[in-house]
């Protein structure tokens, strides 16, 4: 009442039934449709397909840099056993590349380190990652025990209690 006799050229503004009935409609539409419309975004439909079969990719993760950029495949480039049944004969090629992704930016001193398949009809069958470890004396590199998801969703590599930095990492992908 105090805003009409301040401004009483200023009608106060009235809304009809119908009105706000349509304004309703129109904000459910929009509340209903809003998370279909996201959910379609990270559908399968989305994500990136890769030809069905086996696949192996290779880490290198230099202890400066630590940009972990794939590099080429070789048959054991630390001599660790794998965790997992790794596939005979995989694609080395890196096609996976876009599929897996380090979930602490690939730092070459974060201990544990996990990587997680996204975006990507594949799944994580076998890994093994090799570390230098840091003492006073002569240590020899490290095999990380790894910890690959029951679903194969994702792999995580821990180094043990003289961990320094990692330096390699090599991941099977078996791609449906």
């Amino acid at each position: 009442m105090g805003d009409q006799l301040a401004h009483p050229d200023i009608e106060p503004r009235r809304i009809d039934r119908r009105r706000m009935i349509q304004g309703a409609v129109a904000a459910g539409a929009a509340a209903w449709t809003a998370p279909v419309i996201i959910d379609s975004l990270h559908s399968p439909a989305a994500d990136t397909t890769i030809a069905a079969g086996c696949y192996a990719i290779l880490y290198n993760s230099p202890p400066i840099s630590g940009d972990c950029s794939p590099g080429t495949f070789s048959a054991s480039p630390g001599g660790c056993p794998e965790t997992g049944t790794a596939c005979a004969n995989p694609d080395t090629t890196n096609v996976v590349a876009p599929c897996l992704s380090a979930l602490s930016s690939c730092d070459t001193t974060v201990n544990p380190m996990t990587f997680s398949v996204s975006g990507c009809n594949c799944t994580i069958v076998a890994a093994e990652a090799l570390y230098t470890a840091f003492s006073e004396g002569q240590v020899p590199d490290q095999c990380a025990t790894t910890q690959i998801a029951v679903d194969g969703s994702s792999v995580t590599f821990l180094g043990g209690p003289q961990f320094d930095f990692w330096q390699t990492f090599r991941i099977w992908l078996n791609c449906s």
